[in-house]
């Protein structure tokens, strides 16, 4: 089946960094659902498991191996925790090659965001400037990608930053406004 990606992504509402996610992970797949193939389908199935952290990390080979942006998406994310790791043991006086998986050479940009964001008091903002610069990843992989299938994993991937940004907003007014009687 041919995907109608010219048809699905431009029905689709812009994201924002920082926004309100216009529409839930569940709305978009099923946006999606018989206008892409039954793989793409499972592809994006598998972008929405949570499986090893709040981000998609795939665990299945095969699911990556069909996909070479997840495939850069994981490597990707795996340069960044490394980076995160190899903070983390530094302050600690430790080595982290215990820690560390994969053997991608890290991006220098990287090791600039894990430090910074590793001397954050707040971990709020910590966590920000992390999902600011996977973001920032994302929007640099959608150059010259606008109406194909790997358009469409990087919405989805995007969609899933917001879609955890809008939980940790609810959580924390739940807390606050549990205990107020109004």
């Amino acid at each position: 089946m041919a995907g109608y990606y010219e048809y699905l992504l431009s029905s689709l509402p812009m994201l924002h960094f920082g926004a309100k996610p216009p529409v839930s992970f569940e709305v978009f797949q099923a946006a999606c659902r018989g206008l892409v193939s039954d793989e793409e389908s499972a592809l994006l199935e598998a972008a929405g498991r949570r499986e090893l952290s709040p981000f998609p990390f795939f665990a299945a080979g095969e699911e990556r191996g069909r996909c070479p942006l997840l495939r850069a998406w994981v490597s990707f994310e795996r340069m960044l925790r490394n980076e995160l790791a190899k903070v983390r043991a530094g302050r600690l006086r430790q080595d982290a090659t215990g820690y560390l998986r994969g053997e991608e050479p890290a991006e220098p940009l990287l090791t600039h965001v894990a430090v910074n964001a590793m001397r954050q008091p707040d971990i709020l903002e910590a966590e920000r400037m992390l999902d600011a610069r996977r973001w920032e990843w994302l929007e640099a992989q959608s150059l010259g990608h606008y109406f194909d299938a790997d358009a469409l994993m990087i919405y989805a991937l995007k969609l899933l930053i917001l879609e955890r940004w809008h939980r940790v907003r609810q959580t924390d007014t739940d807390r606050l406004l549990g205990g107020m009687n109004l």
